[in-house]
């Protein structure tokens, strides 16, 4: 699983034999920086390296699993489900599951703005 460094790194798995994971956590970039702070490269740009990275690898392990953790009032609204299925429409639906990771409270871990509570 990586929330992938780099789209060279993700085509740079094509040989690998076994899934992949990408821990999107979102799919507006704005959100995904935010939950993902070490993100350097758009989602859409990470996107395209997956979708051809799955292209070359053997149909037994051409399956993309992406990660999302829900984060109530951040990632939760209906546009940001949207967000999420207009960024993953490129992969062939067979090839693409979707893990929602439950939130674990970190305590105060998490900066003053974010102040909301954990999903229930």
């Amino acid at each position: 699983s990586t929330v992938a460094p780099s789209p060279q790194h993700v085509l740079q798995l094509s040989d690998l034999p076994c899934r992949l994971a990408w821990s999107i956590h979102a799919g507006k970039d704005s959100v995904r920086k935010q939950l993902v702070p070490s993100a350097r490269y758009t989602a859409e740009q990470l996107r395209d390296a997956f979708v051809e990275c799955i292209q070359r690898r053997p149909a037994r392990y051409q399956q993309l699993i992406c990660e999302i953790v829900l984060l109530d009032g951040i990632n939760t609204a209906p546009e940001d489900a949207a967000a999420v299925a207009d960024l993953l429409s490129p992969f062939e639906r067979d090839l693409i599951l979707i893990n929602l990771i439950p939130y674990n409270d970190i305590g105060d871990l998490l900066p003053e703005n974010y102040g909301r509570k954990p999903p229930v």
